[in-house]
């Protein structure tokens, strides 16, 4: 009886064992896999360049996690500017001012690798690039940088308008698109930003807006009601 129970017992811990071997969890990659960059988050290239992925101020860490496979069998290094400037899956660190361009290599143990490029602005401290009073109202739109300021912008810049008054107003291009959106009062309405006292126009600077700068004449400030006392960029 004793040797009967033995062997059943045998039995039923054998049956458990190869259970839980069935359903425990297996490797679905191999360092022979490969290497694949899973973010959806980096942006495709445009006009023959990396899209901008992140814009920072100055002494602001630059923080980005890439997600990778096969992680266990994989190295990624960070590429700035032509020089290595660190190894792992996540970086955290302050860059120095400037338009930097990246590029991140995902290598495994066997010798695969994959990359993916992209832009990082660092912006510098806000810098006063007019500084004054000039009332803005319909017909007369503020045009002191009408010409000069395509020279002192670039993509990612932050471009502010400090104003006061009671009325409307936008950043615009000499033809009164407004430089986010590229919208006039002629078809989907400018988007003029309500002003009601103190305030800022602000936009960042884009592909588009440095277009409508190139191609309509340059910049104004418009709308009605309002004082213009400084424009900066960062």
């Amino acid at each position: 009886m004793k040797k009967t129970l033995y062997i059943l017992f045998a039995a039923a811990v054998a049956a458990l064992m190869l259970s839980c071997a069935k359903n425990e969890p297996f490797a679905a990659v191999t360092e022979d896999d490969t290497p694949r960059i899973l973010n959806t988050n980096i942006p495709e290239w445009s006009d023959g360049a990396p899209g901008i992925l992140a814009s920072v101020a100055a002494g602001e860490k630059f923080n980005f996690k890439i997600l990778v496979t096969p992680v266990e069998y994989t190295t990624v290094v960070w590429n700035m500017d032509g020089t290595d400037i660190f190894e792992g899956t996540e970086i955290d660190m302050e860059l120095p001012a400037g338009t930097h361009q990246f590029k991140v290599t995902a290598t495994t143990t066997k010798g695969k690798s994959t990359s993916r490029s992209f832009q990082v602005v660092v912006r510098a401290g806000e810098t006063i690039i007019w500084e004054g009073s000039f009332n803005v109202t319909w017909g007369t739109p503020f045009n002191e940088l009408q010409t000069t300021l395509r020279s002192k912008v670039d993509v990612g810049v932050v471009l502010r308008a400090y104003v006061n008054g009671n009325g409307q107003g936008s950043l615009a291009s000499a033809w009164w698109r407004n430089l986010a959106t590229g919208y006039s009062d002629d078809d989907l309405g400018r988007g003029d930003t309500p002003i009601d006292g103190d305030a800022v126009l602000e936009v960042t600077i884009s592909e588009l807006s440095l277009s409508l700068l190139d191609e309509q004449d340059g910049f104004l400030i418009v709308g009605d009601g309002y004082t213009v006392t400084k424009v900066t960029i960062e």
